[in-house]
């Protein structure tokens, strides 16, 4: 750790600022060390250097360190500790003392310079790298103390960095600007890059049994240069990854003796690099099995290491041997044995006798007698009188053969089923119990007879719990607390248990320190003990005063809300680190880490220094991209994430599109009402014109959702909205005249209340490999001037991905969405209405027109049936193959239109897998095609459907 003060001590350096500060006190501070009475501190004074703005800051944070208070004895001891608590604090860089004496007292002064504070980290010039992985390399980050000497060394890492990245010379400078604010710093790191080394030719020489272009392919640094852009750089890390998967590869084909010497040449003038594979392949080993009836050729090449790690032959043969021993073993056969033989196959021999290595054919011939199975035909039990017979075999997984069962004899686990049945012994207090096994063929050896012989011993019981030294709790709350307890078996494993339970316990109360040690007493017949549990509690330690440095722009309320620590309380480990959680939890800090001041001393209080990083509070988000569901669209966000310094954000997004656009403004408040819920208020705008219906809407509205976080993974949600709706026709009337509801597409207001329940275990929001996702929601819509808007819309959606072997997964998707009218005839707006079809759920239909009518118009309906299963393979290099079938219905319509019916589809397409998510193209094929109805369609996307 980086010392921050420029005051470094030695042995001797201790002992001569201990003489400069007995010089700085002067004649009373010697006066104090002889004989009468100690002087009284009249007081402290804290004289702030080079910080008039802020002083008053700094003197409150030095005031609330500074163990030393107006009316203590003075000694030189507790002036050094209170020097040494200035300095551990890590806020200063100097500090000094000097003392002004009356008769019987002494006044302090304390001048101290602060170290300035990191307040941003401005970085130009770092693409194509993320900003993120330069700042990982510098060891300074956003709220720590300003050291100049730190700059050169941030070079040098930065520097080193973009080195690797195949940048030959690259020109960093690290900058320290002061923007204005007292003991603030801004520092600039400006990157010139320079040209990049591309790589040349790459030239592969001794591969006589496998292609050029087939190791190029499996070469990173080869493909790279198909790539535009500087992503055909040459990154050396990536060569050596390069030769260590075309060995990998060599390897599992059969070569084991592969050696591959992978070489670079430099051209700095041209900015080239040349790669250059040597290989020596050595002789190609097939294995051939003989023997072997109980498991197959590929399962038995899996234990032969030579084939997938780099290891000396004859070593490489030993372990395989001990593998396919252990599989065998745990399938029964207990006398298998096995030899690995590696000889030239004579067929493959060069004309003319040549012995010449590499060009020779070798077999791995391995050799198996498997010997008889042996398969369980007794379990007889002994000696047990305290446990039965039947709970005790119902601890094993060594058991006759039955249907869900094979009853083959496996060693290994017979001994972990003895162990099962000593643990259980043990639980109930016997603790000598000794279990003695012996195995026996009468009739032949595929038939075992097991008896296990129990000498249980005598079972001893807890007959009374001590404690000595108990401090802040009571005796009853020790017992509660404890397992081990009177009258229950004696468990010795249990008593370590307790011992840390009763540390946390007691430490919770403000004992950091304690020791517990638990001490076990015997009668002579081991039928009772006696427990005693000897606390040692160390000092008591409470919580001094509870300071933030490195919060910039996030006021120190916001903080202590989060962080809520008292002064006086008991020091508690556990609360510190749940509420320093808590504080890296918000979304407008990137780390928050806490500094006990005074606990490795043994201090009575303990002071924390809160030390915070804040995130940039300004952002600007923008994209533009075509989706089959959206056309040709562009978006952009702007806002604040710590509207000042208040932990509230602002922001105003807006998209513009083929289907419709889109403005927004909104706010959010993590803690409403001072509650851990979060709020969002906002105001909307927008136009709607999905592609292939034939009406229109515009919409305004203004809206509020209040959302919590129970526990992990449930989410619960209220919301409330109102919005000003206008739907139009995009399309003349289909019939004159039109017989269409006029009200239909008269402005109305409605007013919607919708809470929801969210379940989420995926392990990606942008990957999904494994878990469940699922939603409900429920729309309670009330018309204002119109009964159109009288209903409860439910949507329930599921989700659910399983990852079987490696690069597949499967995902299924289920939703169900339903329109319950009340006080109306029944009809709703089309606006209102579920629609299918399309990338969204039923991909191969268009979009909206899963069903339509006899003008090929989309129809909606008050219920909406979907579901969905995809496989997704990942082929490597980025790509990823999928296969799909979907299905769903519309139904509940207005009239008799189009069919009614389930309607499906299967297809697949491919997906290049980005940072930000997929991007694809998928085909969809109808199953039941109408007609005129086209086969199926393609679709683009950006992310997955699900």
């Amino acid at each position: 750790m980086r010392e921050k003060t420029d005051t470094r001590f030695t042995r001797w350096g201790k002992i001569f600022f201990l003489w400069v500060a007995i010089m700085m006190v002067g004649p009373g501070l010697c006066r104090a060390a002889g004989p009468g009475p100690a002087p009284l501190i009249a007081g402290t004074v804290f004289t702030i250097e080079n910080h008039p703005d802020d002083a008053a800051h700094w003197q409150r944070l030095a005031a609330n360190i500074w163990p030393l208070a107006a009316g203590d004895n003075f000694s030189v001891e507790k002036l050094s500790a209170a020097i040494r608590a200035l300095k551990q604090s890590g806020l200063f860089r100097h500090i000094d003392v000097s003392s002004r004496e009356t008769a019987n007292t002494i006044a302090l002064t304390v001048t101290l310079a602060p170290f300035d504070r990191i307040r941003d980290i401005r970085i130009r010039g770092e693409y194509p790298m993320f900003e993120e992985e330069v700042l990982r390399v510098m060891t300074i980050f956003v709220g720590d103390t300003y050291v100049p000497g730190d700059l050169p060394r941030q070079a040098e890492r930065i520097t080193a960095l973009f080195r690797q990245q195949g940048y030959p010379s690259p020109r960093v400078s690290v900058t320290a600007d002061k923007p204005g604010q007292p003991g603030q710093v801004i520092i600039r790191v400006d990157i010139d890059k320079g040209p990049y080394l591309s790589v040349g030719r790459v030239m592969i020489t001794g591969n006589r049994s496998i292609s050029d272009l087939r190791l190029l392919s499996k070469m990173k640094t080869w493909r790279n240069r198909l790539k535009i852009g500087s992503a055909g750089r040459f990154v050396a890390s990536d060569f050596k990854k390069d030769v260590q998967r075309l060995t990998a590869f060599y390897r599992k084909t059969g070569y084991i003796d592969i050696v591959i010497n992978g070489q670079v040449k430099t051209d700095l003038s041209a900015h080239q690099v040349d790669e250059r594979l040597t290989v020596s392949e050595g002789a190609r080993y097939t294995v051939i099995f003989d023997g072997n009836r109980a498991f197959s050729d590929r399962r038995l090449k899996k234990e032969l290491v030579m084939f997938t790690r780099k290891m000396e032959r004859d070593a490489a043969i030993r372990k395989s041997i001990r593998n396919i021993c252990k599989l065998y073993s745990h399938n029964g056969y207990l006398n298998a044995s096995v030899r690995i033989d590696p000889s030239v196959k004579p067929s493959d021999r060069p004309a003319g006798g040549s012995t010449d290595i590499e060009m020779q054919k070798r077999q791995l011939r391995v050799q198996i007698q498997e010997g008889p199975r042996s398969v369980i035909n007794t379990i007889r039990i002994t000696g047990n009188r305290f446990i039965a017979t039947g709970k005790i075999k119902a601890q094993m997984l060594t058991r006759p053969p039955t249907f869900w069962h094979t009853g083959i004899l496996d060693p290994d686990v017979l001994s972990e089923d003895i162990a099962a049945i000593r643990t259980l012994y043990l639980r109930e207090g016997f603790t000598d119990v000794r279990i003695e096994k012996t195995i026996d063929y009468p009739v032949s050896p595929a038939q075992a007879d097991i008896h296990l012989q129990v000498e249980e011993g005598v079972q001893t019981r807890v007959s009374a719990v001590r404690f000595t030294g108990l401090p802040g709790i009571g005796v009853e709350t020790a017992r509660n607390a404890i397992k081990l307890s009177a009258g229950s078996p004696f468990r010795q494993y249990m008593v370590t248990s307790d011992e840390n339970t009763l540390s946390a316990l007691i430490s919770e109360n403000g004992y950091p320190h304690v020791h517990v040690t638990g001490e076990v007493h015997f009668s002579k017949d081991r039928q009772r003990v006696e427990i005693s549990y000897h606390v040692t509690p160390g000092p008591r330690v409470r919580v001094g005063t509870v300071n933030f440095t490195g919060n910039f722009r996030t006021r120190e309320r916001v903080l202590r809300r989060e962080f809520s620590q008292k002064p006086n309380a008991p020091f508690s480990l556990k609360k510190i680190l749940q509420e320093t959680d808590a504080l890296q939890r918000m979304e407008i800090l990137d780390t928050a880490h806490v500094k006990p001041l005074g606990l490795k001393a043994r201090s009575g209080t303990v002071d924390l220094l809160v030390n915070v990083a804040e995130r940039k509070p300004y952002f600007f988000e923008a994209g533009s991209g075509y989706a089959t569901d959206k056309g040709i669209f562009a978006q952009a966000k702007i806002g604040d994430r710590n509207l000042f310094g208040l932990n509230k954000s602002v922001w105003v997004d807006g998209t513009i599109g083929q289907t419709g656009h889109r403005a927004a403004i909104g706010f959010t408040e993590p803690r409403f009402a001072g509650t851990r819920i979060l709020a969002d208020i906002g105001v909307h705008t927008e136009r709607i014109e999905a592609f292939n219906q034939t009406f229109g809407t515009t919409l305004h509205g203004a809206n509020l959702k209040l959302s919590t976080h129970p526990r992990a993974p449930l989410s619960l949600g209220w919301g409330v909205r109102y919005e000003y709706r206008h739907q139009f026709r995009r399309a003349p009337c289909a019939t004159s005249p039109c017989d269409e509801d006029p009200d239909l597409f008269r402005p109305r207001s409605l007013l919607v209340t919708s809470p929801s329940m969210l379940y989420d275990t995926r392990d990606s929001f942008i990957y999904p490999h494994r878990g469940i996702f699922s939603a409900l929601t429920v729309d309670i819509s009330r018309g204002l001037q119109n009964s159109l808007d009288n209903f409860i819309k439910y949507r329930f959606d599921l989700r659910a991905f399983y990852t079987p072997v490696k690069r597949l997964t499967v995902a299924l998707r289920g939703q169900v969405g339903y329109i319950d009218t009340y006080g109306s005839t029944g009809q709703i707006p089309d606006d209102q209405l579920f629609f299918l079809g399309g990338i969204g759920n039923i991909r191969g239909f268009a979009e909206n027109r899963l069903r339509f009518d006899e003008n090929g118009d989309p129809v909606g309906g008050r219920q909406a049936v979907s579901a969905s299963l995809e496989t997704r393979f990942d082929m490597g290099l980025n790509f990823e193959l999928a296969l799909f079938f979907d299905t769903g219905q519309i139904s509940e319509t207005f009239g008799e239109k189009g069919r009614a019916s389930f309607r499906s589809s299967i297809g697949g397409g491919l997906r290049y897998l980005t940072p930000i998510g997929p991007i694809g193209l998928v085909y969809g094929y109808k199953l039941d095609p109408l007609d005129g109805e086209s086969r199926g369609r393609f679709h683009l996307s950006i992310g997955y459907a699900f």
